[in-house]
């Protein structure tokens, strides 16, 4: 799917962004990804997500090894809830979501329920965000935090 473009994960370990070259590696529901198309001018392409969609817990790889920061990622095909009463495990967890926006060429955030440069606690479907485990984490997120919005 993401042949041509510049793919990349978080290696929480070196803190840096390493690239995914080989077309065989699996990627993994609920891992964030960095992603450069240098396709189309302004980056904008049409994209086709084909699969089943997913429903029900993911846990996505959370790590506490050096820096504690991780990239994970929306799952679902619907916005998620930060703030959600229900659907989260956030043990080890900052209470932060960091999200890149290209256009600002800064990060949005949303810190202890407070936004800045626009990130609330919704996160849209597919959205990658950037989270610090500040111990040893448990990060899972399920249906309860799905929410019918556009964020």
């Amino acid at each position: 799917m993401f042949t041509g473009y510049l793919l990349q994960y978080l290696d929480e370990g070196t803190d840096m962004w390493m690239d995914i070259v080989p077309t065989t590696v699996p990627l993994i529901a609920g891992q964030g990804f960095a992603l450069w198309n240098n396709q189309a001018p302004g980056g904008a392409q049409m994209a086709n997500f084909m699969g089943t969609f997913n429903n029900g817990p993911v846990f996505p790889p959370v790590a506490f090894t050096t820096n504690g920061w991780n990239a994970v990622g929306n799952p679902y095909p619907s916005a998620i809830d930060w703030d959600a009463a229900a659907g989260w495990m956030k043990t080890g967890i900052n209470n932060a979501i960091y999200v890149y926006r290209g256009d600002m060429n800064a990060y949005a955030t949303y810190i202890n329920s407070v936004s800045v440069n626009g990130q609330t606690n919704l996160i849209a479907p597919g959205q990658g965000f950037l989270v610090q485990a500040n111990a040893a984490p448990t990060f899972s997120v399920d249906n309860p935090a799905r929410v019918h919005a556009n964020p």
